[in-house]
């Protein structure tokens, strides 16, 4: 039985990359794009899922016509993120706020919306793409790396609350 593995942020880079691979080694991939014409990325065999991690009820939807199709999801890989280049000053509202959504908030709503089926099944894995960025700052970067030294706590933490689940 193959595994079923949602990939957010995978239209391009290594979310993509990571589809391609996970594909061509059996398992069975939901590349999760923003793209709604859902033509990125184009793999064959690969199934394109409309998921915007800023969007709740596209989360919902992504993660709903997946376990509806396939009664599960074993994998979750958050990938969706992006790098903020800019002095600690400098930065906007709207540019920290989306950061941080895109980065954080984006991941957490990700996890919280496949853990009750994971638990459920007593088995699952979650892949959080963070960075290096999240154990050490470098300058012009500041409000990323904020955004990566809160997912490593994140991490830190669920794997605590999840570990009696198999997750």
């Amino acid at each position: 039985m193959n595994k079923v593995v949602l990939i957010t942020g995978a239209s391009s880079g290594m979310g993509e990359l990571t589809a391609k691979f996970l594909h061509q080694n059996g398992y069975t991939v939901y590349a999760g794009t923003r793209d709604k014409s859902l033509k990125k990325p184009n793999i064959p065999g690969v199934n394109n899922v409309y998921l915007d991690v800023t969007d709740v009820n596209s989360i919902t939807a992504a993660v709903k016509s997946i376990i509806s199709h396939h009664g599960r999801l074993d994998v979750l890989v958050n990938n969706a993120g992006y790098g903020l280049l800019s002095s600690a000053e400098e930065v906007t509202d709207d540019e920290l706020f989306k950061q941080f959504d895109v980065n954080v908030f984006g991941l957490m709503k990700m996890t919280r919306a496949v853990l009750p089926h994971m638990r459920e099944a007593k088995n699952g894995v979650i892949i959080n793409i963070s960075s290096f960025l999240g154990k050490m700052g470098l300058p012009l970067l500041s409000h990323y790396n904020a955004s990566k030294y809160a997912v490593e706590g994140f991490v830190d933490s669920i794997r605590f609350e999840m570990s009696p689940y198999n997750v």
